[in-house]
This record gives structure tokens, C-alpha cells and sequence, in this order.
């Protein structure tokens, strides 16, 4: 029997570069989402561009403001606090329940994924390092098997996602970001998942406070 593979529609490729653009920083927080101009960027027609704009918005990532148009979303400091928080909720649950018993498989995939980050690290490949440390995150939340947390999970990671960027672009950050990884992966493969909470807990508030840092810097900016 023929697998069927998913097709992906111009709507939703248009969706996904639109929404690179915003967390990558190439969009910065109050940026107008031209429908005229990213048609032309992407070389296609305004409809797509138009429904995936209309998306962009409901995933809260831009805000749409009648007769002016669409521009990506700025976050405030209660944002970053709510979102923070439900991160910290929601990979404590799923450190908990998806590691309480850490099999071979998941050990391989934690001490692979850490070594991958360990190696971009040391060359200061922060694009590279980045994009591992969303999928050392989004692995741990995977393990709780729950698919409305991962859903809700993804939604909130993506929203500050596009400020993470800038928080590991300080060079302290950077270093204590490894070494908070490091302490996490550790617990739990030594069976101290309560540890790994409460490191991760830190970890997560740790960056909390250097998005704030960030956050003050565009209001002076302005």
C-alpha cells in the first residue's frame, strides 16, 4: 500500500516563511506585514499571502489593526511573565511524567541532542545552538505523550520564541545556557527528575530575565 505524504499548500509555505521571518528577528516587534510586498518576496499571488496573514494573527504573533493593516505582535513584560509561566508548568509536567522511568531510547536521544549542543557551543555556532535548544525543549515535552499539551506548549515556545534569539546573544547567556542544559539532562538521566524541574525551572526564568533586558532596549530604541 502507496504512504500518503502530506501536502503542503502555497497558504501554508507562505505561513511558514512568514513565521521564520518573525521568530528568526528578520521581522522585528512591530514590523508591518505588507500583504503587496511579501507576495512580491515570495514570488506569489496576494490570496495566500492574505490567508496566511490572517493566520499569523490567530497564532498571536502579529496584531491586525483596522485600516492600517497587520503588524508583528510587540510583547509586553506581563506577557513574557504568563508565557514563562505556563513553560515552566508544562515541562515540569512532562519532565515528571515522561522521564520517571528514562529508557534506553530516551537516554540516547538526551545524550545525543546534549553532545550536538556541547559541539555548536564550542564552535559559537549560536544559530546552530538555538535551533537544538528548541528541540532539547520540545523533546521533553514530547515525552509526557499528551497532544493537547504539546499543542498548547508549541503555541506558547513559539510566541517568545523570536526573543530567545536576542537573549543568547548575550555571551553569559550563551555560557550559562550550556551548563543549565548540562544539569537538566544530568538529573534526569541519573534519575533526579525533581532536580531537573527545578533546574529547568531556573533555566527558564533565567531567560525570563534577559528577555526583559531586551524588552527594556526596544522601549529605548523607540
Amino acid at each position: 500500500m502507496n504512504s500518503f505524504q502530506p501536502v503542503r499548500t502555497i497558504r501554508s509555505q507562505v505561513y511558514q516563511a512568514i513565521r521564520e521571518q518573525i521568530i528568526s528577528g528578520a521581522y522585528p516587534p512591530g514590523f508591518w506585514l505588507q500583504e503587496q510586498e511579501i507576495a512580491a518576496t515570495l514570488q506569489v499571488s496576494r490570496s495566500p499571502v492574505r490567508e496566511a496573514l490572517r493566520q499569523i494573527v490567530s497564532d498571536g504573533l502579529a496584531d491586525e489593526i483596522p485600516n492600517k493593516g497587520v503588524f508583528v505582535r510587540r510583547l509586553t513584560a506581563r506577557d513574557v511573565d504568563e508565557l514563562c509561566e505556563l513553560r515552566v508548568l508544562i515541562e515540569g509536567y512532562a519532565i515528571r511524567t515522561g522521564y520517571a522511568q528514562c529508557g534506553d531510547a530516551q537516554r540516547a536521544q538526551l545524550e545525543s541532542l546534549l553532545k550536538a549542543m556541547e559541539q555548536a557551543h564550542a564552535r559559537d555556532d549560536e544559530e546552530q545552538y538555538t535551533q537544538l535548544d528548541s528541540q532539547m525543549h520540545m523533546l521533553f515535552v514530547e515525552q509526557c505523550g499528551n497532544r493537547l499539551i504539546q499543542d498548547m506548549y508549541k503555541w506558547a515556545y513559539w510566541m517568545v520564541q523570536r526573543f530567545r534569539v536576542y537573549s543568547l546573544k548575550s555571551k553569559d547567556r550563551f555560557q550559562k545556557s550550556l551548563a543549565e542544559h548540562q544539569h537538566i539532562v544530568s538529573c534526569i538521566l541519573n534519575g533526579g527528575c525533581e532536580g531537573a524541574v527545578q533546574y529547568d525551572k531556573t533555566h527558564l526564568e533565567q531567560a525570563k530575565e534577559t528577555i526583559y533586558q531586551f524588552l527594556d532596549r526596544m522601549e529605548d530604541q523607540e
